[in-house]
């Protein structure tokens, strides 16, 4: 028998990038549910939505412009870095 143990989530989290970073194109960002100001859909995301932290927030606007629009077809690459840690 095998053992898993999916996220019961509807974001990314950092587990799911242990066995590597993932690629993923921006489809849309729409206001958040949660805790985070913005829910970022991606295409091949398997219905689960990134939130980023607000710092992650202000580097995308300087990269891509505070409109939503022109984040869409961007590219990102999500990984876990177990040198951070949280608190």
């Amino acid at each position: 028998m095998k053992i898993s143990a999916p996220p019961r989530s509807d974001q990314w989290n950092a587990e799911d990038f242990i066995g590597g970073a993932r690629t993923f194109t921006i489809a849309g960002v729409k206001p958040g549910k949660a805790e985070q100001k913005y829910d970022i859909e991606l295409e091949d995301g398997e219905g689960r939505v990134w939130r980023p932290p607000l710092t992650v927030l202000r580097l995308l606007m300087a990269a891509w412009t505070n409109e939503a629009a022109t984040w869409i077809g961007q590219r990102v690459t999500l990984y876990l870095d177990p040198d951070v840690k949280f608190g």
